[in-house]
C-alpha cells in the first residue's frame, strides 16, 4: 500500500474529513471485515456490565494475525487509538473504545489445539473456553482451572489472571501457562516465557492486554473426569460462612480439589468436591468433614459439571433481563475475607445494595508464592495458603439512577476494606481504582510494566484507559 492517502491528525480520537480517510485506508488492507455506521457501532458500545457507554469510530472484525498487525500499524501511522474486545464480558468498559478502533478479537469456531510436550496443549487466545475444553475432554484432557462462564475467550480471562472452583487446588489459570504468543503494540510478534524475555511474559498475564495482544498460549492439562461430587452445607449467614472456612487458613495437601460458596435467593451455602472418571467411583464417595460445616452434608453426583454450570450461570443472568450489571470481585486473605463479609452483611442490613445484590459468590485460591514470577496475578495476596475471591453481583434496574448511586457507594466501601486488608479487586469487575493505587498495591513492578509500554507505545494509543479511576467512576453513576 502507498503512501498517498493523506496523514491524519495526532486526534486519537478522528472525526470529520478523518474518519472516511481511516475507514478506507483500512478497508483497502484487510482481509477481514471494518464497520464504521449502522446499529453494530451501538451494539459494541456497551460491555457486559451495561454501565458506561462509550461508542467506538470504527469496529474491526480481523480475519488473521496479519490483520491485527495492520491495525495496530495503522493506529501507529494515523495517531487513533486502539482496544481489543474479546466476548466482551468486562464489567468496567474494558472492552470499550471511545472514538478509536475497537478490534474484535473472539473466534466464531474453535482453531484447533495443537499438542504439545507433556500434556500441553498450544491454543489461539480468541477461543472460547468452552470449545477448547470440549475439544480436550474428546482428548481425555481437561483445562486445570476455568471461570463458571465458558463463553469467555482465552486471552479475557487471561488478561485479568482466571480463578474457578478448582483455584482451591490449581490456584489462577495463568499459573498453568507455560509460554504465550504476543503481538506488541509495535508490531513485533514474538514466543515469550519465564525463560525467554520473562518480563513480557509476567506482565501479559493478568496485565489487562496493555502490553499487546495474546495471540496464543501453551498451556498444561489435567487427565479428565467426567463426574463431580458436590457436599452441600448450609450456613446461616455470611460471617457463619467465613467461619466454617478457617481451617482453609491453615490448609495441609490434604484439600478437596473443588470449592465454592454463595449466598443467593435467602440461602448461604458452601460446596466441597471431588472428580471421579467414573459413576461407580463417583459413588464410593463420602462426607470426611475437615470442619464442623461437613457434617450431614447433602450430596450430589453430576457428569460435566462445568458445562451445567456454565449453561445455570447464563440462565440466571438471563433471568435479570436489562439490567445494569455492577460486578465487582475482591481477592484478600483469611482476616480479610472476615471483615470483608462483616461490611457486606452490614450493607446488607442497612439497605446499602437495596435489591440490587442478587449474589455473593466466594472461592478459595491456592497460592503459589510466586508473586515475583506472575506480579498482577490477584490471587497471591497474604501469607497464608489460600487468598480468597468475593465477588459481588448486582443487578440495577436500568433508569434507577438512585440504586445506582447507593450501589456503587457500598461497592467502593467494599474496595476500601479489602484494600485495608492488603487485599485487591479482581480488575475485570467495576471498580475505581486508578494507576496510583496500581502502584501502591504492586510496587516498583507496576513501574516496570509502565516503561514496558512506554518503549513499545510512546503515545500510550493502544487499550487507553483500561483502568477507571474513581473520579469517572463517580460520574459514570451520577454522584
Amino acid at each position: 500500500m502507498t503512501e498517498d492517502k493523506g496523514e491524519l491528525s495526532a486526534d486519537p480520537n478522528p472525526s470529520g474529513n478523518a474518519r472516511p480517510k481511516l475507514l478506507a485506508w483500512l478497508k483497502a488492507g484487510l482481509e477481514g471485515k471494518v464497520v464504521g455506521t449502522g446499529p453494530t457501532l451501538a451494539r459494541y458500545s456497551r460491555d457486559f456490565g451495561a454501565i458506561g457507554r462509550k461508542r467506538p469510530r470504527l469496529i474491526v472484525f480481523p480475519k488473521s494475525e496479519k490483520d491485527i498487525r495492520f491495525v495496530l500499524a495503522t493506529a501507529r501511522k494515523f495517531k487513533v487509538a486502539v482496544t481489543i474486545r474479546g466476548s466482551g464480558c468486562s464489567a468496567n468498559g474494558q472492552s470499550l473504545s471511545d472514538g478509536g478502533i475497537l478490534i474484535v478479537t473472539v473466534r466464531g469456531r474453535l482453531v484447533t489445539p495443537l499438542e504439545r510436550e507433556d500434556n500441553c496443549f498450544e491454543i489461539s487466545a480468541h477461543n472460547r473456553w468452552g470449545a477448547v475444553e470440549n475439544w480436550l475432554n474428546a482428548k481425555g484432557r481437561s483445562i486445570p482451572v476455568l471461570a463458571d462462564n465458558l463463553s469467555l475467550t482465552v486471552g479475557g480471562t487471561l488478561a485479568v489472571g482466571g480463578y474457578g472452583i478448582d483455584s482451591i487446588i490449581q490456584g489462577s489459570q495463568i499459573s498453568h501457562i507455560k509460554r504465550l504468543k504476543l503481538l506488541t503494540p509495535d508490531g513485533e510478534s514474538c514466543w515469550v516465557s519465564l525463560d525467554k524475555q520473562p518480563d513480557l511474559f509476567r506482565f501479559s498475564l493478568a496485565g489487562q492486554g496493555r502490553l499487546g495482544v495474546i495471540q496464543k498460549v501453551v498451556i498444561a492439562t489435567e487427565p479428565y473426569s467426567r463426574y463431580s461430587v458436590l457436599f452441600q452445607h448450609s450456613h446461616r449467614n455470611l460471617t457463619d460462612l467465613a467461619e466454617s472456612m478457617a481451617w482453609l487458613d491453615h490448609v495441609s495437601a490434604n484439600c478437596p480439589p473443588l470449592f465454592k460458596a454463595y449466598q443467593a435467593r435467602g440461602k448461604t451455602v458452601s460446596v466441597y468436591g471431588y472428580y471421579a472418571d467414573s459413576l461407580v467411583k463417583a459413588r464410593a464417595y463420602k462426607a470426611s468433614p475437615l470442619d464442623s460445616a461437613r457434617d450431614n452434608s447433602m450430596r450430589r453426583i453430576l457428569p460435566a459439571y462445568r458445562r451445567l454450570r456454565s449453561l445455570s450461570v447464563k440462565l440466571w443472568v438471563g433471568h435479570y433481563g436489562h439490567r445494569k450489571r455492577m460486578w465487582s470481585d475482591f481477592l484478600v486473605d483469611y482476616q480479610g475475607l472476615k471483615e470483608l463479609t462483616a461490611v457486606i452483611e452490614s450493607l446488607n442490613s442497612t439497605g446499602g445494595f437495596g435489591s440490587c445484590l442478587k449474589s455473593v459468590y466466594v472461592l478459595a485460591n491456592r497460592t503459589t508464592g510466586r508473586g515475583s514470577q506472575l506480579p498482577f496475578d490477584a490471587g497471591e495476596v497474604g501469607k497464608g495458603p489460600m487468598s480468597f475471591g468475593v465477588g459481588l453481583y448486582c443487578m440495577v434496574p436500568t433508569n434507577d439512577e438512585a440504586a445506582l448511586v447507593s450501589v456503587n457507594r457500598s461497592m467502593q466501601l467494599c474496595l476500601e476494606t479489602a484494600l485495608c486488608s492488603g487485599g485487591r479487586p479482581y480488575l475485570y469487575g467495576w471498580h475505581g481504582l486508578d494507576d496510583g493505587q496500581l502502584q501502591k498495591i504492586q510496587g516498583e513492578e507496576f513501574n516496570q510494566f509502565q516503561n514496558l509500554r512506554q518503549q513499545m507505545d510512546p503515545e500510550m494509543l493502544f487499550q487507553r484507559g483500561k483502568v477507571l479511576t474513581r473520579q469517572q467512576a463517580e460520574e459514570i453513576v451520577g454522584y
